[in-house]
């Protein structure tokens, strides 16, 4: 059992770590470079690029949504928390290392790797969000949570200048390297960073303990029926995975298309891009540190109603947007409200389950988070074809999403479930 009263510990850092691990993937891969490389190279500028982007992400969430409750159930019975995050890091490293040799029309190619790598990066983010409790107690999550995933925006930053400089070399070098060429070497960078860093960490943090020896994983899905059939004893986390279903699915949508969005209508060169996607990993950062002790301080409720207002507002200085500055402020309040939304439903999840069901019931989380990013992406991609491209329809529909999130937060309430 770790220590309550020790943040700082050596365990918490292999922890981070993780965090770490995570968000390199899915800023180079998801938001960054690879998204804006299949549309205009792989789908060769196609007028479906982005839309096909979205259903491939779509089919791996869609397997992380269904596989879940059942993931989660297994490793609180077992025990089996790292070993799910070891072969999870495998999967990931190899799959996206894969991604290095796409080039123009490799649409099947890379549509497989794209699902392999998401799913296990998916189950990782998942699997480590149930270790949050082992380092504090009620009052502290919040600040547990936002020093972790505030470290974890580090390791975005880290592996997207690392892939920054690769890209910068290759378009210096003599010859000129190929688009392929300098998106490969990123993609490479990626994988290596990500098994590097998350092995390394699972090697120094300790087993979870077996909480739940008799419980039966295999019936878990049984009982996530139930649960969302309305159990009183889950009012309160049903209500609130609701609410993280809603805005999830704008987040999602925002993270798949950022760098098409950049790309495509502020015509934003690959550079440029990934400057953007720096500054606001930073505000990222920036949020989730802060966040995290305004959580703990004014209670989840109000700090999380605040954070749904900066999504809404900057939804709507994107709908108005048309000079590089005001795309610039709105990318940033993005960031700085994604690193907070995001650090906030994982303590909230964490302090409204029973402790005996902390990786079941963010395997829940999991499954809501997941079907989010099967319906934020895909309605944004279904309005692009519908509207000829039209970015900004898209954003209008996100911004729904948002403001139906801050009404359904209205009904919940956050305090810790008793143990089952």
């Amino acid at each position: 059992m770790f220590s309550k009263d020790v943040v700082y510990s050596k365990q918490f850092f292999s922890w981070a770590n993780l965090d770490f691990a995570n968000s390199g993937y899915t800023t180079v891969v998801l938001t960054t470079i690879f998204n804006a490389y299949f549309v205009a190279t792989i789908m060769q500028g196609s007028s479906a690029g982005t839309f096909a982007w979205t259903v491939i992400l779509s089919i791996s969430y869609l397997f992380v949504m269904l596989s879940a409750p059942w993931i989660g159930a297994y490793a609180d019975c077992k025990g089996a928390h790292r070993k799910i995050l070891v072969i999870a890091t495998i999967l990931c490293s190899v799959a996206t290392f894969l991604l290095a040799f796409t080039k123009e029309g490799d649409l099947v190619y890379a549509a497989v790797f794209l699902i392999i790598s998401n799913i296990a990066y998916s189950v990782h983010q998942d699997i480590t969000a149930a270790y949050i409790t082992k380092f504090g107690d009620d009052t502290s999550l919040g600040r547990i949570s936002g020093l972790a995933w505030g470290w974890g925006f580090v390791g975005g930053l880290f592996t997207l200048l690392l892939s920054l400089f690769w890209i910068e070399i290759a378009s210096q070098s003599v010859g000129k390297h190929s688009m392929h060429q300098k998106v490969g070497g990123a993609m490479i960078i990626t994988a290596l960073v990500f098994g590097g860093v998350s092995l390394s960490a699972l090697l120094n943090l300790r087993s979870m303990d077996i909480k739940n020896a008799d419980l039966n994983w295999i019936g878990a899905w049984s009982r996530f029926v139930k649960k969302m059939r309305g159990m009183t004893k889950d009012k309160n986390l049903k209500n609130f995975l609701i609410c993280v279903l809603f805005y999830q699915s704008g987040i999602a949508a925002i993270i798949t298309v950022a760098a098409i969005y950049a790309k495509e209508v502020m015509l934003f060169s690959i550079s440029e891009t990934i400057f953007l996607i720096l500054i606001v990993n930073v505000s990222s950062c920036i949020g989730a540190l802060v966040f995290g002790w305004v959580q703990d301080s004014v209670g989840y409720k109000k700090s999380i109603r605040v954070v749904l207002l900066i999504w809404i507002f900057m939804s709507l200085l994107l709908l108005i947007s048309e000079s590089e500055l005001m795309f610039w402020l709105a990318a940033n309040l993005a960031g700085l409200a994604m690193g907070s939304s995001q650090s906030a439903a994982r303590a909230a999840v964490a302090i409204m389950s029973p402790l005996n069901r902390q990786a079941e019931n963010f395997g829940l989380w999991g499954f809501f988070v997941n079907a989010a990013s099967v319906i934020g992406p895909i309605s944004y991609g279904i309005t692009t074809l519908l509207t000829n491209n039209n970015h900004k329809s898209a954003i209008f529909v996100v911004s729904l999403y948002f403001v139906a999130s801050i009404l359904i937060l209205e009904k919940c309430e956050f305090k810790r479930t008793l143990e089952s």
